[in-house]
């Protein structure tokens, strides 16, 4: 699939009483015996759309097709891959039944729109365009004439409804994931409006079947979404398989073809596990989107509150960890939790004041897509991407805007530079706190950079180490981006404001202080802060996008490594400059940062370490010794371990004159031992 999906659930922010109440409504249309099955699916479905729908711009064209019953500001010899232009007549179309059929609308039953809506609608029907790519044909255009025929419903006269059939039956059930829900919902419906039960039961089959957590593709076993291969895609083609599979779920309750009760608590699982951690008030990072980073509007995501909704009206037994979820997520009752998804090469840490999403790579996953013109210049992304939400705001809408050599996290020497894959990234959590860790590389033709990376996360406190750096042919610049997102005001630098874009230097003595955040230079090294006005274009890195020119302000600290000694640096929850000396306290100690092991122990006697080889760390009178790579987090006796590797098997390791020998998990999640 390409291009960005006309689901009807990109709209977020849907409210949990309204949703509920909707789903109250509507399943009382299945109490009632006289109404066939295929007909309250069709009538489900035209009223979800018209209840979730708000067709902005109506006015604009409304009046305005011209003599040939087109509109003259859509081009209708556009075809690009992504972004097909010609198809907004039949968005445009859709839009203009929703606002004739909704009874809030002022057009609700207008004749002149729905004389409007008939002709434009038999423009395509008559000239029926098509796209180069396969998804528009199959799957975006038949999506959009399923949701025409549901909301007009016999109002069509018999040729417009034969004609819209036929614009419908163009999909084909293929592909997984995302794009076989789709396929088969369409299908689906299209047994529904000619009243065949075989395609109708066919259909589903294959959708319920879909779900699962055992293939290549889909909800992984940690929860994540693969599309494409083992690229995380939980809020771009995974979104839409959930929202989809939700509404479809929804809309048979009570009809002949329900969803088996495990295949619901399956998507209960799915958002549970996986998609609440990857979210912060409703936005995402690009780590969870891959190509699509590259579209408008991407990063702000489906409401949790309206799955939540959908949830419950499929299963009321799972109501109190659906609620225990809300609550959670709730910006203001966050609780510290640190979640890993080792299948993903992902990471996620929540509190009250902030989140941290770390993306690293590995041998097991795939460097980040770029067809069909999108994501023209991301080749850089999830090599190590570390992002910092508070509001959730912080990277929205900023791609056209990023220096893409300076991603967030990420070491870098030349923007033209690409990822090379190790076997080594992982995680290691007890939950509360934890750390990730991988093996940095990147090459452009000769010239190599590798380096050891660890990230620990505790309390309010990120503390990040690079060690190991090596640099081969290479003359310029080394950079560690720490941030590249929205400047929000005050900046200060120590107690120095700074409001005015321009590069500025910081050092070891000079902490930075951004959006309740304090960044804070840890080891000797050159701190070097951006701060501009920019400008750029959506269609730079996409282009099925518009030229039209966005502005914003951006906010990026680097540290220059002016050698290849090791560095570490810092980010602390701050709520306010004043807090700035209680929230840069160091109750902890860096203990080894070098290439064979990345290691901090905390005054309360928590150690986090990175062991990159077999080896040992001296604690005291103790000595901690392993027998080989792994990712060890250690506390009042409970020893936590994961395999960053990834390949399992045993691991002796010795903790003074404790001798343990322990079976690490093969998938990289982890395993914990009470001592």
């Amino acid at each position: 699939m390409t291009g960005k999906t006309f689901s009807i659930y990109k709209a977020a922010g849907i409210n949990l009483k309204a949703i509920c109440l909707t789903c109250i409504l509507l399943a009382g249309l299945a109490a009632r015996p006289q109404v066939p099955d295929t007909d309250t699916i069709i009538s489900r479905l035209a009223r979800h759309i018209i209840q979730q729908a708000s067709p902005r711009g109506v006015d604009k064209y409304v009046f305005k097709l011209n003599s040939n019953n087109r509109w003259d500001d859509i081009d209708y010899s556009d075809l690009s891959k992504s972004k097909w232009k010609t198809a907004i007549h039949l968005e445009r179309v859709k839009d203009l039944a929703i606002a004739w059929a909704s009874g809030s609308s002022v057009y609700y039953k207008d004749e002149r729109v729905w004389n409007i809506f008939s002709q434009a609608l038999d423009t395509w029907l008559d000239k029926k365009y098509q796209n180069p790519n396969w998804w528009h044909n199959e799957i975006g255009v038949p999506q959009l004439m399923r949701n025409i025929l549901a909301i007009t419903g016999n109002h069509l006269s018999e040729k417009q409804r034969k004609a819209a059939l036929q614009v419908l039956a163009q999909y084909r059930v293929r592909g997984t994931g995302a794009n076989l829900i789709w396929s088969a919902d369409l299908a689906l419906h299209y047994g529904a409006f000619i009243k065949n039960d075989s395609i109708i039961e066919h259909s589903r089959r294959l959708i319920v079947t879909e779900i699962r957590n055992d293939t290549t593709e889909g909800i992984q076993r940690d929860y994540s979404f693969h599309q494409h291969g083992a690229r995380l895609q939980s809020f771009h083609y995974g979104m839409d398989y959930l929202n989809d599979l939700l509404r479809i779920g929804w809309q048979l309750q009570g009809t002949r073809w329900s969803y088996p009760a495990d295949k619901v608590c399956l998507l209960i699982d799915y958002v549970l596990n996986g998609w609440q951690w990857m979210t912060r008030n409703n936005y995402t990072t690009p780590a969870t989107v891959d190509r699509a980073v590259s579209r408008k509007g991407q990063l702000k995501v489906t409401s949790l509150q309206a799955v939540a909704g959908y949830l419950l009206s499929l299963d009321t037994s799972r109501k109190d960890a659906i609620k225990e979820m809300m609550n959670a997520y709730r910006l203001n009752s966050r609780q510290p939790a640190f979640h890993s998804f080792p299948y993903s090469d992902f990471a996620a840490y929540h509190q009250q004041g902030f989140s941290i999403f770390i993306k690293t790579i590995s041998t097991r996953t795939l460097p980040t897509e770029s067809i069909n013109s999108e994501n023209k210049k991301g080749q850089l992304l999830n090599n190590g991407n570390v992002y910092i939400l508070r509001d959730g705001k912080e990277y929205f809408d900023l791609m056209p805007l990023w220096d893409w050599q300076y991603l967030p996290g990420i070491t870098s020497f030349d923007p033209q530079a690409k990822i090379e894959r190790s076997a080594y990234a992982g995680t290691v959590t007890d939950g509360e706190s934890g750390l990730t860790a991988m093996h940095y590389s990147l090459r452009k033709d000769s010239s190599l950079l590798t380096a050891r990376k660890t990230w620990i996360i505790r309390g309010n406190q990120m503390i990040a180490l690079i060690a190991g750096l090596n640099r081969k042919n290479i003359s310029a610049p080394v950079f560690t981006v720490i941030d590249q997102s929205l400047w929000r005001e005050p900046v200060l630098s120590g107690n120095k404001k700074i409001n005015k874009p321009g590069v500025y230097s910081f050092s070891t003595n000079e902490n930075l202080f951004h959006n309740g955040l304090m960044i804070s230079l840890l080891t000797a090294g050159s701190g070097k802060l951006i701060l501009r006005d920019s400008t750029g274009t959506w269609k730079a890195i996409n282009e099925g996008e518009q030229r039209t020119e966005v502005k914003a302000k951006i906010f990026q600290p680097m540290l220059e490594h002016q050698s290849d000694s090791a560095a570490a640096y810092m980010v602390s929850y701050c709520s306010s400059p004043d807090d700035r000396k209680t929230a840069s306290a160091r109750q902890w100690e860096i203990i080894r940062n070098d290439k064979d092991c990345q290691a901090i122990r905390f005054t309360d006697g928590m150690i986090m370490a990175a062991f990159h080889e077999a080896g040992s760390l001296n604690i005291d009178e103790t000595t901690l010794r392993v027998d080989r790579p792994c990712l060890l987090h250690y506390y009042s006796n409970k020893l936590t371990l994961s395999d960053p590797l990834q390949l399992g098997g045993k691991l002796n390791l010795t903790i003074g004159a404790n001798h343990l020998r322990i079976d690490l998990k093969k998938d990289g999640s982890c395993i914990s031992i009470n001592l």
